[in-house]
């Protein structure tokens, strides 16, 4: 089996490389722009630009893509152009396609039906829908888009975990517009667990893959409390200081029927939150405890 990773060089894709390069009869490719993947032993690894693939010298068949540098139009238009031969593409989306909305199926944005020519407003949702759905209509290859949530981990280069740890222990306010919001997250490690299990399923289409049950500010913040002892506080104002990564107006969190059904339980965030609360980021240059 041939496989090729499309970005991905650290996080998710740092963690799935690893699973798959212990996968007897698997052979893994990786392309990104520095040619560098020090973590892997076995894998080919490729220097180039995704847009301009045909530099990159890369084969055109494959048995299963996994594209993690994916944000726009042309980003998906130069796989079509360059990939032949693909029994599956997967896709790395976000249940960021979908508008704000509890217990979220997979239909709640379909992207067979979405209008590719809805006017460009620049954001991350709208980059992600234009590729989906690209994927969706035109059907070159198998595509499976993989939605998910927040990603958490103890390498998680967005700091985002971090700022609530940071703010408790200084005494700093957080601010988010809604206390009660729920959202859905999965840990790092789940995440490329599915990823890996995923080549081995004929799974197709559109895919939220995220813990079961999801978690608000409130519950975020007693944890952090719980563990490091540290009471985090409420800004009453919104500031650039005080505004929380996590700071949602509404819930936005999925449903993931569809994932169980298929044979995947991604683990419950309290089994994890608090132990990822508890030990120090290994990607933060400035320290910071968690």
């Amino acid at each position: 089996m041939k496989c090729l990773i499309i970005g991905g060089n650290r996080f998710v894709g740092l963690r799935l490389s690893l699973l798959l390069e212990k996968i007897q009869g698997l052979e893994l490719h990786i392309l990104n722009r520095t040619g560098q993947a020090p973590h892997c032993k076995s894998a080919v690894i490729h220097k180039g630009d995704r847009r301009n693939l045909q530099l990159t010298f890369l084969d055109k068949d494959w048995d299963i893509i996994f594209d993690f540098a994916a944000y726009t139009a042309p980003d998906i238009e130069s796989s079509f152009a360059y990939f032949k031969s693909v029994k599956r593409y997967a896709f790395i989306s976000t249940v960021s396609v979908y508008d704000f909305g509890s217990n979220l199926k997979e239909e709640a944005f379909n992207p067979n039906t979405w209008n590719l020519e809805t006017p460009t407003d620049y954001s991350y949702q709208h980059g992600k829908r234009v590729c989906e759905s690209l994927l969706a209509q035109k059907r070159i290859f198998p595509v499976l888009s993989v939605r998910f949530p927040l990603i958490l981990g103890p390498d998680d280069y967005t700091h985002r975990l971090d700022f609530h740890l940071e703010n408790a222990k200084s005494g700093e306010p957080i601010y988010t517009p809604n206390e009660k919001a729920q959202f859905s997250m999965i840990h790092a490690e789940d995440a490329a667990q599915f990823l890996k299990w995923s080549v081995d399923q004929k799974l197709d289409g559109p895919l939220n893959v995220a813990s079961n049950k999801p978690i608000s500010m409130t519950e975020l913040l007693a944890q952090i409390e719980l563990v490091t002892g540290d009471k985090p506080r409420l800004a009453t104002k919104d500031t650039p200081e005080s505004h929380s990564p996590y700071a949602f107006e509404n819930d936005l969190f999925v449903n993931v029927d569809k994932l169980n059904q298929a044979g995947f339980k991604a683990r419950p965030i309290l089994d994890w939150l608090p132990d990822l609360i508890g030990k120090p980021n290994t990607n933060n240059p400035k320290g910071f405890v968690h």
